[in-house]
């Protein structure tokens, strides 16, 4: 089980991440701004952080700051979602290892957590039970190549 924070002041949207991700096995932790998921991330790394940049008090820039500068959370995979698309070319290409353009789908979601926290075993799931073989591309998905992935990204924006 893995532990994924989502820093989102949108109520409605922390509770349905936290459904979809709590379905799927995974721990979940919650933060409403930058200053609370500076301190959770601290005390307990999460393997995931969801991270949204229009936060009260502060940015969430200065999260995505934080945890890359600290070398206790250099393995942190962290997903940014903006209602910006235009914050891809303000240096967050660097720092964030996907970036995400409101209004996401939860397939989107899901399928990028899945990914980044266990991806020998959607290698071995047979082709037939992973998610479609062709890529369905949306224009609200910048995948950046901070790293190789083992697995090509295949994004179904459907659901």
């Amino acid at each position: 089980m893995s532990l994924i924070l989502i820093v989102e002041d949108d109520v409605d949207l922390v509770e349905t991440y936290t459904d979809l991700l709590e379905a799927r096995g995974h721990a979940v932790a919650n933060a409403s701004s930058a200053a609370e998921a500076i301190a959770l991330i601290s005390i307990t790394p999460p393997a995931v952080i969801v991270l949204d940049l229009g936060l009260p008090g502060g940015s969430g820039l200065r999260v995505l700051e934080h945890a890359r500068s600290s070398p206790l959370l250099k393995n942190v995979k962290i997903i940014v979602v903006t209602g910006h698309s235009e914050m891809a070319n303000f240096g967050l290409a660097e720092a964030a290892d996907v970036i995400l353009t409101k209004p996401i789908s939860n397939s989107q979601l899901r399928m990028i957590v899945e990914r980044f926290v266990d991806p020998i075993k959607l290698a071995q799931t047979p082709v037939s039970a992973q998610e479609p073989a062709q890529p369905v591309l949306h224009p609200s998905v910048v995948v950046v190549p901070t790293a190789p992935l083992p697995l090509t990204l295949s994004l179904d924006t459907r659901g």
